[in-house]
């Protein structure tokens, strides 16, 4: 992304480092964290675009906005745990694969 397009997609933005305890001194650097909503050029978000122009609005309260990334947050760990994933990757396959790649790109 573009900074001009990320600049323009922050929906929070928050001091940290040294800045933000105080312990600063004149040739600190400034530290910041944020949230920033990446474009989805193929599709909408149905449901979620309306809730995302509120925030960029600043028409939905913080309390709410912390609400719902906790309620995301949730899901997130809820779809981990239900996955059938293995806890590790299987290591070989992901050599063969590389391999397979590599020889593709190089037309061997």
């Amino acid at each position: 992304m573009k900074r001009l397009e990320v600049e323009t997609r922050t929906i929070l933005l928050a001091l940290t480092g040294s800045r933000l305890y105080r312990v600063h001194n004149e040739n600190s650097d400034y530290d910041y964290k944020g949230i920033c909503i990446p474009a989805l050029p193929y599709r909408e978000i149905t449901g979620d675009s309306q809730f995302i122009r509120q925030i960029r609005n600043g028409e939905v309260p913080y309390d709410t906005l912390i609400a719902e990334v906790a309620k995301l947050e949730q899901e997130m760990e809820s779809a981990m745990k239900n996955t059938k994933l293995p806890k590790y990757p299987d290591q070989k396959l992901i050599e063969e694969k590389q391999i397979e790649i590599i020889k593709e790109y190089l037309n061997f």
